[in-house]
């Protein structure tokens, strides 16, 4: 029975290690970042670098990247950084004060992460766009940054706004949660096929009207404005603030606080 039980043991250990050998070999060894308080869970290669370039001036920023996760965050200077495989950085550009990142020309593209840094002391950014098909997104300045239009989508990523305020705020997730901290906009819509909605409004709960839908998790909206849960396809409006917030989860649960 002994000798049962330690080969069992054995060919258990084996099996694992042959599992992690095969994700190590696809996506390289795993990895934590940390960038200013936040923290970035992924994987690195032998050969991965942090490759730092300031970009200069700009008012804007659009990003579209396949396969990497992005960062924007308040740092001293302007500057993309770029950790992973140093001969797949992505291209960029200011163009008519906008930075444009995107993937390089080669058919290899960026799997690591891009942090876009804009100075501490800039109060305003015209537009954020960001763009991850495959990749988190965190959009996090400190302190608060406004921008008079934010829109960031994910087909397959969670996405983390932290500290941002502005006109109109879109994001977007096939597969992945949404979270929003300290944010205040004057219409946001946020909406998640597969994931959860939380939401902390820095101007809190009562100053929105919440235009919600959802199928399968629940609602809580603070200050007793709503809790419940909505049948697929059917949706309400909740509270009567001056500001509009669109909130729609498919499979999820949405809560503001």
């Amino acid at each position: 029975m002994i000798k049962r039980r330690v080969f069992l043991l054995v060919l258990t250990l084996l099996t694992i290690a042959a599992v992690c050998y095969g994700i190590f070999s696809r996506f390289g060894l795993p990895s934590l970042t940390v960038s200013d308080g936040d923290f970035f869970f992924g994987y690195h290669s032998e050969g991965d670098k942090s490759i730092r370039k300031e970009t200069g001036p700009f008012s804007g920023i659009d990003i579209n990247l396949k396969e990497a996760d992005v960062c924007v965050r308040s740092g001293e200077k302007y500057s993309i950084t770029y950790r992973g495989d140093g001969s797949l950085f992505p291209s960029y550009e200011v163009d008519k004060k906008t930075l444009v990142v995107t993937d390089p020309s080669s058919a290899k593209k960026p799997k690591g992460l891009l942090t876009v840094t804009v100075p501490k002391k800039l109060a305003r950014l015209s537009e954020i766009s960001v763009k991850a098909e495959n990749g988190d997104i965190t959009v996090a300045p400190s302190p608060s940054l406004s921008a008079d239009k934010l829109t960031v989508s994910s087909d397959n990523g969670d996405i983390v706004m932290r500290n941002i305020l502005g006109a109109s705020l879109v994001a977007s997730s096939d597969n992945g949660d949404i979270t929003a901290e300290r944010i205040s906009f004057e219409t946001s819509d946020l909406s998640s096929e597969n994931g959860d909605l939380i939401i902390s409004p820095s101007d809190g709960c009562s100053a929105y009207r919440y235009h919600l839908s959802g199928g399968n998790g629940d609602i809580r909206i603070g200050d007793g404005i709503y809790q419940g849960s909505l049948d697929s396809g059917n949706g309400l409006i909740a509270g009567d603030g001056a500001k509009d917030m669109t909130l729609e989860a498919d499979n999820g649960d949405i809560i503001v606080k």
